[in-house]
């Protein structure tokens, strides 16, 4: 208990292994949740989207959706890499620290 107070350990690993599945988990679902409120309170947004469905030909939207999707597992890598890149670094930090004491 001593050395979390005394910031002897870190904690950071764990956290982060949370905080990375909430923000994979959480952000998408939060994007999905937010468009459905805006297009509630702006009835016009709705509207326009309709309309814009209506005019992009079907093999267009495919390609769009495609694009969409290729876009958001993308975005889902970048996510994981930064955590891994910040859990490496307290691994490297608590292996030197026991390689001094």
């Amino acid at each position: 208990m001593y050395d979390f107070l005394s910031f002897e350990s870190f904690i950071a690993p764990a956290v982060l292994l949370v905080c990375y599945y909430l923000g994979a988990v959480g952000i998408p679902l939060a994007a999905v949740l937010l468009v459905r409120k805006l297009a509630q309170l702006f009835p016009a947004l709705g509207g326009a989207a309709d309309q814009a469905k209506a005019a992009i030909p079907r093999k267009y939207r495919l390609r769009i959706y495609l694009a969409m999707a290729v876009m958001f597992l993308c975005m889902e890598i970048v996510w994981r890499m930064m955590f891994e890149a910040m859990i490496g670094y307290f691994q490297m930090r608590d292996a030197l620290v026991g390689m001094a004491g």
